[in-house]
């Protein structure tokens, strides 16, 4: 009977579905609602700021640090780098003075820290920069792995858009993604496992029937589950005072942008399911090809070098951050994962008829 997989498969696992909606909903509205305890956070000052002067001479070349002395110090070194964390900076410095010239370049702004040597242990002097004071989230967007994050864009999480960007869409498909996947394979194996696929088709539903029905119940239920997070993000902004900043369209577009990849993720579960009709093989396979989908999106935002990688990936067609920053919808994209996901399927639907399914 025509409509009975669908209908059994919701009430079978409508706690479940309901459950994991509720936890994606309460993670948007969240993140939404946390945004203005990050955009209203000062950072620091640079500690010791005040013991370390910069005075760059007026050909722009030279710039002279001068610092406070230390009671008993033996030296002095400083180091440079181009960030706060100083993790790859270099000793420029190395001697009893409390003052030095170094060579400088206008186009690379540099932190520079003192420490003295005060009976053969380091003592912190203090520590200050040529470069404009960002706000240390903006400093962490420009290093490699945010960088990947943000697709190459110059983006600030001060910024609701960028926030979202960061926090909540560039690891959602690792929440949604790999939990519909699992359900994906799930939902065929255990029928099977379970001998229960004989007692269905013998029902009066043809296999293909069967397969068609169990893809269109959890199309639908991803299809809810994005909409419903597109509203929550929305009316979350709004409660902020953020509602010019982010339109019903976005909100919605940006989720529903999302849906035909995992409308692949179901296809990819299914015909492995019915390649392998194990759980266990089945879970690891679909996990294997969620976590390395979201590693091929990293490395290709790492260089230019690597963007071909991203034609390969089904996540490079959901381009959130085109959606959020231009309002750009890539209909192109969302059809071409659509066409993506009925061929896998289709080509589910002709193993799992041409296949014996354990009795």
């Amino acid at each position: 009977m025509m409509g009975r997989t669908f209908f059994m498969e919701f009430r079978k696992g409508w706690k479940g579905f309901l459950l994991f909606m509720i936890i994606i909903l309460i993670v948007v509205g969240g993140m939404v609602s946390f945004y203005p305890t990050v955009a209203e956070t000062e950072d620091p000052e640079l500690e010791g700021a005040e013991n370390v002067e910069l005075k760059v001479d007026e050909t722009g070349s030279n710039i002279t640090v001068t610092w406070k002395t230390l009671d008993r110090a033996d030296g002095y070194r400083v180091y440079a780098d181009n960030r706060t964390s100083m993790i790859t900076a270099e000793m420029v410095y190395n001697g009893t003075e409390n003052s030095t010239v170094l060579p400088h370049d206008p186009e690379e702004p540099l932190y520079y820290s003192v420490v003295g040597i005060v009976d053969g242990e380091s003592k912190f002097v203090g520590m200050n920069t040529t470069a404009d004071k960002e706000r240390m989230l903006d400093q962490l967007m420009e290093t490699g792995y945010y960088n990947t994050l943000s697709g190459g864009r110059n983006i600030s999480m001060y910024e609701l858009k960028g926030f979202l960007s960061v926090e909540v869409f560039s690891w959602f498909f690792i929440l949604t993604g790999l939990y519909i996947g699992y359900i994906s394979v799930k939902t065929l194996t255990n029928d099977i496992e379970e001998r229960r696929i004989d007692l269905i088709i013998s029902s009066g539903i043809s296999r293909r029937g069967y397969l068609i029905e169990k893809f269109v119940s959890l199309a639908v239920y991803s299809l809810v589950m994005l909409t419903a997070a597109g509203l929550v993000m929305k009316m979350s902004a709004n409660g902020i005072g953020e509602s010019a900043d982010l339109s019903w369209k976005t909100s919605i577009s940006v989720f529903l942008g999302f849906w035909p990849v995992l409308m692949v993720v179901i296809a990819v579960g299914f015909l492995l399911a019915v390649l392998f009709k194990n759980s266990r093989t089945t879970v690891g396979l679909i996990l294997l090809f969620g976590f390395s989908q979201y590693a091929m999106q990293l490395i290709s935002g790492l260089s230019r070098d690597y963007r071909w990688v991203n034609d390969f990936c089904i996540l490079g067609y959901w381009d959130y951050n085109s959606i959020l920053f231009d309002g750009a919808f890539k209909t192109g994209h969302f059809f071409g994962l659509l066409v993506l996901s009925i061929l896998v399927f289709s080509l589910a639907v002709f193993t799992f008829e041409n296949v014996d399914v354990p009795a």
